[in-house]
């Protein structure tokens, strides 16, 4: 255990060593494309409005904003009709039902690729805020690394309230800690695909290349999946760190978190119910442990005896884990509190999604998301990982 935490240490450090920070910067003179920026909305009338304004206070004035309206209940078409009155930069698509097979978001992004006329398209959530000179860094970006057909923009996660603070920064800790995001950059391995609803920047050759959303129907991580593919089909992503460009807060809330990483941890960690049952086993144990032994050298200490080895072994696996947190939170600008003190209670409760998840998706086989129900005939990535390596054309 000690070993493990080891290497996810060292891992975490290199990633926030070597993953690039996108920079202020324009592109050179005469490379002026066209970017589209597609937005998916389904029912986010209360959010929609500032993510097309951040869009279209950009200092890059070549982009049109593309909101796909997913059959809202809401006023989400009536908040987008309005901004598009004003600024003709922005269009808004009537997201028609989602064909058999399809999930709704996937659909609205399939619609939205359709209608997007430019060189690079920015897929992107409807609750993510841009700095004004984010899209210009990212063209520029686009235009210094022309051999790489996807860019993931990493953000700032806000975070509010005590739950929020416990259970979100697992998510980036995830990705510092559990992917080698220092060889992804380096490679076209599809297995280590980044991407995110924060912004997955596409140049529209490599986007066609692959058929749109077509091979991700069915992903209910289709952003990842977006990466997966594009590097499937023999071409390069690469992850940028943007917080101090863009922020998100992603869920509101105990509820919101819970809902939200149901529909789709199952899918993400596991996939088979052998499989959930080895992570429902070996993710407690390898984060929980350390606490355990360390517990059992201080009675030990305590009751005037020396800890076993074992004991030792435990306590300095845990001094390594909150040193790895102290280190991550504090760059990504986490609590430090948190970092200290909310690990188990983080683990426990994202163990109780996991479960609910599979209970859902595994058992029950019926997923549950934005007042839809869709059978469980869903992958985690779409067709991603089945595709057989070849250049795109």
């Amino acid at each position: 255990m000690l070993l493990l935490w080891f290497v996810l240490s060292l891992q975490t450090l290199t990633n926030l060593l070597t993953i690039p920070r996108l920079r202020v910067r324009s592109p050179r003179p005469g490379f002026a494309p066209l970017v589209s920026v597609v937005i998916p909305a389904r029912n986010e009338a209360e959010h929609i409005g500032p993510t097309v304004e951040s869009m279209l206070a950009q200092t890059w004035a070549r982009l049109e904003v593309i909101v796909v309206d997913d059959l809202s209940d809401d006023a989400t078409a009536a908040v987008v009709r309005a901004l598009a009155a004003r600024d003709s930069r922005v269009r808004l698509v009537e997201g028609g039902p989602h064909p058999e097979g399809w999930l709704g978001k996937p659909w609205a992004l399939q619609q939205g690729g359709e209608a997007a006329t430019g060189e690079l398209i920015l897929l992107v959530d409807a609750d993510v805020r841009y700095a004004p000179e984010a899209i210009e860094a990212l063209v520029a970006e686009a235009d210094e690394h022309t051999g790489t057909s996807m860019f993931f923009v990493f953000p700032h996660f806000e975070m509010r309230g005590f739950w929020e603070n416990v259970l979100m920064p697992a998510l980036p800790s995830g990705l510092f800690m559990g992917l080698p995001v220092w060889l992804s950059n380096r490679t076209t391995l599809p297995l280590l695909g980044v991407g995110g609803g924060p912004g997955n920047l596409v140049r529209r050759e490599a986007y066609e290349a692959i058929g749109r959303h077509t091979r991700l129907r069915n992903a209910v991580i289709d952003d990842i999946g977006l990466a997966r593919l594009v590097r499937a089909f023999g071409c390069r992503t690469r992850t940028l760190q943007a917080d101090h460009l863009i922020r998100l807060r992603m869920y509101r809330g105990l509820g919101e978190i819970v809902e939200g990483f149901t529909k789709n941890s199952y899918m993400v960690f596991a996939g088979t119910l052998p499989r959930a049952l080895v992570v429902s086993v070996i993710v407690p144990l390898s984060h929980l442990a350390p606490w355990i032994w360390t517990g059992l050298a201080v009675a030990s200490l305590a009751s005037g005896t020396l800890p076993r080895g074992s004991a030792v072994l435990g306590a300095t696996a845990l001094a390594l884990i909150l040193l790895t947190r102290l280190a991550l939170f504090g760059a990504l600008g986490f609590s430090r509190a948190s970092a200290l003190l909310m690990q188990p209670l983080e683990v426990l409760l994202w163990q109780w999604i996991f479960l609910r998840s599979t209970l859902r998706l595994g058992i029950l086989r019926r997923l549950h998301w934005r007042g839809r129900d869709y059978p469980a005939s869903v992958t985690a990535f779409g067709d991603a990982g089945g595709i057989v390596r070849r250049p795109a054309s």
